[in-house]
């Protein structure tokens, strides 16, 4: 008996879930990370205009730390790579 045209498309409909599935999370784990650079990066400046260059050292390798996690979320979703929440951290 030949199979139905509509066979495969459960199939297919997992595959488009699992992808989504996994853009979801880097888009998640993103935009977490990005409230926590745009954060950071304002208590550096803060500490610089202090004066207090060892606090902003600090908080500026923690700012670069949470960046490259960030660009490491997105990095196989260009898609991601340029939102406005990316954009803006």
């Amino acid at each position: 008996m030949p199979e139905s045209p509509t066979a495969n498309l459960e199939n297919i409909a997992q595959r488009i879930r699992e992808t989504l599935a996994v853009k979801h999370q880097a888009r998640e784990r993103a935009y977490v990370l990005s409230r926590e650079v745009i954060r950071t990066a304002a208590n550096t400046i803060r500490a610089v205009h202090r004066e207090d260059l060892e606090k902003s050292r600090t908080l500026l390798a923690t700012t670069s730390g949470l960046l490259r996690q960030m660009q490491d979320a997105v990095a196989a979703h260009a898609d991601l790579r340029y939102t406005g929440y990316v954009d803006d951290a």
